[in-house]
């Protein structure tokens, strides 16, 4: 719960449209003190044109605070 709309949350601020989203969490992992969050992600690009992206959150898992986001093809 908590971790994925903290990935969400990630996500959203690095998209150009974020109200065009589409999240599909396809994996979370903890190991250690890191929860990492996989998914893809559906969003406009800068020219409106609707792409498929995919994204990687690491998360402290003591804080919940995000550690890392990476977001490919958009």
């Amino acid at each position: 719960g908590e971790y994925r709309a903290a990935a969400k949350e990630a996500v959203l601020s690095k998209l150009k449209a974020p109200s065009t989203a589409k999240f599909d969490i396809k994996q979370v992992v903890r190991y250690k003190n890191s929860v990492t969050v996989r998914g893809t992600v559906d969003a406009q690009n800068e020219f409106g044109a609707m792409i498929k992206g995919t994204f990687f959150v690491k998360i402290l898992a003591d804080t919940g605070a995000v550690d890392s986001v990476t977001v490919s093809n958009l």
